[in-house]
């Protein structure tokens, strides 16, 4: 069992993945590469959350131009009213 483990240990240390670090008199095998992976979680739920979050904002927006656009349409409707009764005035002055 020793060996396997000694010969596993060995394989992984020719990847150049593991370190192996002597503190304090003391060896530590770890995987610096892997260290950037450690928060990638949470580094995915924050960017996730913020997603949701534009998504939102585009909704309110996307609501906002839709009530901007019915607005422009009923003052269009209210110019075009606006020229007919100002025409009406016209030929009842002429009369």
């Amino acid at each position: 069992m020793k060996g396997r483990a000694k010969s596993a240990l060995g394989k992984e240390l020719a990847k150049n993945e593991l370190n192996v670090e002597e503190i304090g008199g003391e060896f530590y095998v770890c995987n610096t590469p892997g260290l950037g992976l450690a928060g990638l979680a949470e580094r995915v739920r924050v960017i996730e959350a913020k997603d949701l979050q534009k998504d939102k904002q585009i909704l309110l927006r996307e609501k906002e131009i839709k009530s901007h656009k019915e607005e422009i349409t009923e003052s269009k409707a209210n110019v075009r009213t606006l020229k007919l009764a100002g025409q009406d005035d016209v030929y009842a002055s002429d009369s």
